[in-house]
């Protein structure tokens, strides 16, 4: 099963009990950049932050909070996404991708964000697999 990197666009599944069963069940381990939790989870969702933090402790173990490197991006992403105006938090989670996969892990990224659904093709030929929230739902059969 991939290593799968959450952007802060599909957070709501963190807050899905078939989703988090599904992980446990799969032993998935799930990646998010440290400024989706400090800040933009905190912005978009702050209604649900008792229902996160509850569903995280269930994860110990497979949720990892990381910080990524914009040096560790291919120069064709990275520079896409500073032609874009991609947020600092954006390139973080592309670069924690790119991390899980020279770790030797599948990686897939899970997003609603036009700068990454742009770069679809880029990421698939460098071996990491992206998809919109509708599919990863339907593909890994999660109630909507």
């Amino acid at each position: 099963m991939p290593d799968i990197v959450l952007d802060t666009h599909v957070f709501m599944l963190l807050l899905d009990d078939l989703f988090i069963n599904g992980v446990l069940r799969n032993k998935q381990h799930l990646f998010v950049a440290n400024c989706s939790l400090r800040k933009e989870f905190k912005s978009h969702y702050s209604q649900y932050v008792n229902a996160l933090y509850q569903n995280l402790r269930r994860l110990k173990g497979l949720f990892h909070s990381k910080n990524g490197q914009e040096g560790g991006l291919p120069d064709d992403i990275r520079i896409h996404l500073s032609d874009v105006h991609a947020s600092d938090c954006d390139i973080q989670i592309a670069a924690i991708a790119f991390d899980r996969l020279r770790c030797g892990q599948d990686v897939m990224l899970v997003s609603n964000d036009p700068h990454f659904s742009s770069l679809q093709t880029c990421f698939e030929r460098h071996g990491i697999r992206i998809m919109n929230l509708k599919s990863f739902r339907a593909t890994f059969n999660i109630a909507s």
